[in-house]
């Protein structure tokens, strides 16, 4: 008789085919393992229901090694005579909810917390009945998580383990450097984001963004200063005779802070150079007055249902793409430029669309004759 070492007793067995009729399969069945959540059932091995023995089984379909450990370690089972079972039906198994502890349920339970991070939703997607339905569908057993646990176990967890690959992998880089910027959110809250970059032992550059932290106060230099040089600590930053290059904006706050928090040398924003740069050519009164006046022509479309529609049939007629004239945004040049761009693709249709007796609430500042370029 050949008997394995113990197993785990939360292993997840599959009864046997309904063809195995010997009655030693009352007290066995095949372990089942996932590996990259693809659910892998060993038939060459089976376990035992009462002390999780794992038995080595033949292909051939002898269960002499199972009888044998029946009859050697539990000695009160009788296989002479024939067990008065019912057979399980399919709905009860699934019936059967999956031990929390099991490698399937833990499984499960971390792709949903790479669910809600990686696609930056809400805690509360476990409560909504639509995500219950799916998972149910997927994994009849497998019981949701509740958001607190996800909030006070899982996402904190997850994090803690990204966190510690990210510090091992600055510490064993040679130079880091950082950008960071501050922005405000559509909730018109402000966030000062912090990004590393460095290259790793294989010539691979990494870009992890360390932090993404509220910003209460006012952006003075003392206080962005500040946060920098948390960043530096909590991330490990601070080594002897290192220095850390930044790259920022070019406001003055920032470039103080950046000094004040010993990080150098400072290194100007090139984008942002290059937009200044851009918007005081911008500012001629010539170019700023064409702009101004196709400005007026795409905000007209975007706000007129009516005349979008009209756009869109001289789009058709005239065979031209069927793209959306584009709102350039003042702060960034490059929008100026797509906006000129689009507008120059559809110029044809828009002069075509301002010209029907269809539209009534045009503006009196676009007239045909005004805005062909």
């Amino acid at each position: 008789m050949a008997t394995a070492d113990a197993g785990d007793p939360s292993t997840e067995l599959e009864s046997p085919p309904l063809s195995l009729k010997s009655l030693v399969w009352k007290y066995f069945g095949f372990p089942v393992s996932y590996v990259d959540n693809v659910r892998v059932v060993d038939k060459k091995t089976t376990v035992c229901k009462l002390c999780y023995v794992r038995v080595p089984y033949s292909l051939t379909g002898s269960t002499t090694n199972m009888a044998g450990h029946l009859r050697g370690h539990h000695k009160n089972i009788d296989l002479s005579v024939k067990p008065t079972t019912t057979q399980t039906t399919l709905p009860s198994s699934f019936g059967i909810k999956l031990p929390s502890n099991s490698t399937r349920a833990n499984a499960i339970t971390r792709a949903v917390g790479v669910f809600i991070v990686a696609d930056m939703r809400p805690y509360s997607v476990v409560e909504n009945s639509g995500f219950r339905h799916l998972i149910s569908v997927l994994e009849p057993r497998y019981e949701i998580p509740s958001r607190t646990h996800l909030t006070a176990t899982v996402i904190p967890s997850m994090y803690n383990n990204v966190k510690e690959k990210v510090i091992e992998g600055l510490s064993s880089a040679h130079l880091v450097a950082l950008t960071t910027d501050c922005w405000t959110s559509r909730a018109t809250q402000s966030f000062m984001t912090v990004t590393a970059h460095y290259i790793n032992d294989d010539w691979e550059i990494q870009n992890p963004v360390l932090q993404t932290r509220p910003i209460y106060e006012a952006h003075t230099s003392e206080h962005l200063a500040e946060v920098l040089r948390e960043v530096v600590v909590e991330w490990k930053l601070d080594r002897q005779n290192s220095t850390i290059p930044v790259t920022t904006d070019n406001a003055k706050n920032i470039v103080n802070a950046s000094n004040a928090a010993g990080l150098s040398p400072h290194i100007g924003c090139l984008a942002h150079t290059v937009n200044l740069a851009s918007q005081k050519g911008l500012g001629v009164n010539q170019i700023s007055r064409l702009l101004g006046r196709v400005r007026r022509v795409v905000t007209f479309f975007h706000r007129s249902t009516t005349a979008a529609a009209i756009l869109k049939s001289k789009q058709d007629m005239l065979q031209l793409p069927p793209h959306k004239l584009v709102q350039d945004v003042i702060t960034r040049w490059n929008s100026s430029y797509d906006m000129i761009t689009r507008y120059l693709e559809q110029q044809a249709a828009v002069y075509s669309a301002l010209a029907e007796k269809d539209i009534k609430k045009m503006p009196k500042t676009l007239s045909p004759s005004l805005i062909k370029m």
